[in-house]
């Protein structure tokens, strides 16, 4: 994942651990801090907090000590304060749970649910005045859950794969060992197609329903 990667980026200066370790990264040579993170050596984990150069927070991570991956509901924020994106747990890696977006004025933006990379459950999209914009419905096969094989190009071809992209924040640039990093923070992952099942509907901002498909067998 992107972010993991960024943040083992950021992360580059500590080589032990010990009760309370921590770690701080800068925006170029100027003291405005972009990263800072405190090792919990009790508990075992890394906590990790990512900030605009305004000062403002921007992400917040629960981190294994080995993997880097995400151990506990991870949150990202809007530069205004309002909570952006609410990241699940990852599963061995997989991510797996709830994941909720939110436009920059607090409305919900859409609710989606993974099971280790796998669409599963009931997924909803909203539009900015709070009106339902689709209502989907997917469901976990045994062959899902048991999913272990490398992606193919054939896989997204037919469909079975896609790439989400997810994005949040101001443009902003941060220079690491003479690499430029620049940009809206972004986090990307390939998410699973599993089988579509039930009524979808979709409807325009007015709630008026433009479009409805049953799945049902």
């Amino acid at each position: 994942m992107r972010a993991t990667l960024l943040i083992l980026l950021f992360l580059t200066s500590f080589n032990c651990f010990s009760q309370s370790v921590t770690d701080s990264t800068f925006y170029g040579s100027t003291a405005k801090l972009r990263s800072y993170g405190v090792y919990d050596s009790v508990n075992k984990y890394w906590r990790i907090y990512k900030f605009y150069p305004g000062g403002q927070i921007e992400q917040t991570q629960k981190l294994n000590p080995v993997s880097f991956l995400d151990n506990d509901t991870s949150f990202v924020y809007h530069p205004n304060g309002k909570i952006a994106w609410i990241f699940p747990y990852t599963d061995s890696g997989f991510i797996t749970g709830r994941l909720v977006g939110y436009y920059e004025n607090g409305a919900i933006k859409s609710e989606s649910q993974y099971y280790r990379y796998f669409r599963t459950g009931t997924w909803k999209d909203y539009y900015i005045n709070g009106q339902i914009k689709s209502i989907s419905h997917y469901q976990i096969s045994k062959e899902d859950s048991v999913f272990l094989r490398r992606l193919t190009s054939e896989d997204y071809q037919k469909g079975f794969a896609v790439t989400e992209l997810f994005s949040w924040g101001e443009s902003d640039s941060l220079r690491i060992n003479n690499t430029i990093f620049s940009g809206q923070t972004k986090f990307e992952f390939a998410t699973l197609i599993s089988k579509k099942t039930g009524v979808w509907e979709s409807y325009d901002s007015t709630g008026k329903l433009i479009l409805r498909k049953n799945y049902k067998n």
